[in-house]
């Protein structure tokens, strides 16, 4: 999706600062993830990051199939 909005605001000539505040904005949370793994996996044994971080995606994967109501519409039919 990025390649598409980056590629978008090229074809509009957009300025070199509206590039770089994009660019920020579309890696500033993976950046922090990072930081916050970094920080867990110091602190917590691996194995029960691992476990609660797996348990944690079933969850989010769980909520998206039965209950339709967190899902947009674009994915209310997918299921």
């Amino acid at each position: 999706m990025q390649v598409v909005v980056f590629g978008q605001l090229l074809r509009w000539q957009a300025s070199p600062t509206t590039l770089t505040l994009a660019w920020l904005l579309a890696t500033m949370p993976g950046f922090l993830g990072s930081l916050i793994g970094e920080r867990l996996c110091r602190t917590h044994p691996l194995l029960q990051l691992l476990i609660c971080c797996e348990l944690l995606g079933l969850l989010a994967l769980w909520r998206w199939r039965f209950c339709p109501r967190w899902r947009t519409d674009d994915t209310a039919g997918l299921a």
